[in-house]
Parts: C-alpha cells; sequence; structure tokens
C-alpha cells in the first residue's frame, strides 16, 4: 500500500504541472481565438465599407453620365434647331432671288 501511496503522492505534482500546462495552452488558445475574432469582425466591416463606397460611387457615376447624358440630348436638340432656323433662312433667302 504505501508503494501505491508514493507512487500517486510522486504523480500528483506531475499531473498538476501538466493541468497548468494545459490550463496555459487553453489560455492561449483562447487569446488565439479572440484576435482572430477581432481580425475577421474588423476585416468583414472594412469589406462592408468598402462595399458600400463601391456602391456610392457607382451610383454617383451613374448620376453623372445621366445627366451628361441628358445634356447632350439638349444640347443635339439646340443645334437641331439652328441648323433648322439655318436651312430655313437660306431656304427663303433662295426663294427671293
Amino acid at each position: 500500500m504505501q508503494r501505491c501511496r508514493g507512487h500517486d503522492a510522486s504523480a500528483n505534482p506531475v499531473r498538476r504541472y501538466q493541468l497548468i500546462q494545459f490550463d496555459v495552452l487553453l489560455d492561449e488558445e483562447k487569446r488565439a481565438v479572440d484576435e482572430a475574432d477581432k481580425e475577421v469582425r474588423f476585416k468583414t466591416a472594412l469589406q462592408d465599407e468598402t462595399m458600400t463606397e463601391m456602391r456610392n460611387a457607382y451610383f454617383d457615376m451613374q448620376n453623372e453620365l445621366r445627366n451628361e447624358r441628358n445634356e447632350t440630348a439638349r444640347t443635339m436638340r439646340r443645334m437641331e434647331e439652328a441648323h433648322r432656323s439655318i436651312m430655313t433662312q437660306i431656304t427663303k433667302m433662295n426663294a427671293s432671288y
């Protein structure tokens, strides 16, 4: 019996050391997981912000193109009206000769 108790007594500090080491490793793993979670949340937020900015830039560009297209159409109508007016004047001048 003494031998078993002596064996248990000598094994107990080893087990305690192993448990302490296991706790240290577990704490390190928890910290690593927490850091990874923080990094994932940060990157996700950054990606979301980037996508929002890209969407806004895309819509701004669409609006600019629409405005330019409308301005070009107005300019073309003015030019057509001016062309018609000039052609009418030329026709009237030719008719008077």
